[in-house]
């Protein structure tokens, strides 16, 4: 029920009349928009002329549009390009003249007039100025932009394609701009900062659950002071960096531990081989001890069994012999 009252007072806006026309579609396909409660798509396309049978083309801005679910939104997005002609029938609008509603299928056309005005549509429009330099305009958003130098940064300018006054007006004040570049910029970046400090603080503010911004200083004045006043600032710390920290650290751990483990399996082989093939007196275990301490700062712990059996393989029979 809801739906049919949308399109009633939809169709109320357009004459009774059905008629087919030829269109030339703008820059823009189709698009779509709806206020809080409705349930179908506004639908539209720009238009940039009309035919109707047996007359001149219009040349003049306009509007095909309709209502539509999300299904019938799509396939004329995908179905109607920009900039081409098509076929349809619609409904003119009661109170503007280039404003039709479509009440048919849309076909594919050919017209010379039509498209003799696309090829003019394609063509690239320029605005000169001896200050600013070349404008270009974009025929998607319907206004001149160029990109100019602010400060050793390129940056794109633009302004609306309007009457020549008012194009005046933009590109007089584009100028003063651009003569006193840091003056203005100065002004711009303090106004940016103090709207959004007023916006960061107000959000900070929920965000804290604090209802008045006194009540915000003061545990922001609370925070520093504690820590301040403590050595231990861990709870100070970002929980995210807190948490990278202890994950790193227990990485570090685990792999020490392993590591300690093998150190640990490689000193006992070799206490368990010594102890098997040798009965050294105390004499010969303090200088045993002395050799291995000595070789572990010089190897920086680098250290290994087959190592040490290579190298006592190279002593002298009678070195840490209990008989000498």
């Amino acid at each position: 029920m809801k739906i049919q009252n949308e399109i009633r007072q939809f169709e109320a806006q357009f004459e009774e009349r059905t008629e087919e026309l030829l269109f030339l579609t703008g820059p823009n396909g189709f698009g779509g928009g709806r206020v809080p409660g409705e349930k179908l798509w506004s639908a539209s396309i720009g238009l940039a002329a009309y035919k109707r049978s047996g007359e001149e083309a219009v040349r003049q801005d306009g509007t095909l549009t309709l209502k539509a679910d999300d299904d019938l939104l799509h396939r004329l997005q995908a179905q109607v390009k920009p900039y081409s002609v098509i076929r349809a029938a619609v409904r003119a609008g009661r109170e503007r003249q280039a404003r039709f509603m479509l009440v048919g299928e849309i076909s594919p056309a050919r017209d010379g007039e039509l498209e003799a005005i696309l090829e003019e549509l394609k063509k690239p429009v320029y605005l000169e100025d001896e200050v600013l330099g070349r404008f270009t305009l974009d025929r998607q958003v319907n206004w001149f932009e160029a990109d100019v130098d602010w400060l050793g940064q390129t940056v794109r300018l633009s302004f609306d394609w309007d009457e020549d006054e008012a194009m005046e007006d933009s590109l007089r004040t584009a100028k003063a701009l651009m003569a006193d570049q840091e003056e203005w910029n100065r002004r711009v970046l303090a106004r940016a900062s103090e709207d959004l400090l007023e916006l960061k603080n107000d959000s900070w503010l929920e965000e804290d659950n604090c209802k008045t911004r006194s009540e915000f200083i003061e545990k922001a004045l609370r925070f520093y002071m504690g820590y301040l006043a403590t050595e231990d600032t861990s709870e100070y710390l970002s929980r995210a960096l807190a948490d990278t920290l202890r994950g790193t650290l227990a990485d570090n751990e685990n792999r020490l531990r392993t590591l300690l483990f093998k150190l640990c399996v490689e000193v006992n082989m070799m206490g368990h081989t010594v102890a098997a093939h040798f009965r050294a007196d105390p004499v010969n275990r303090r200088e045993l001890r002395a050799y291995a301490v000595d070789e572990v700062r010089r190897t920086n712990g680098q250290i290994s069994f087959d190592r040490a059996l290579d190298q006592q393989r190279r002593f002298p029979e009678d070195v840490f012999d209990d008989d000498v």
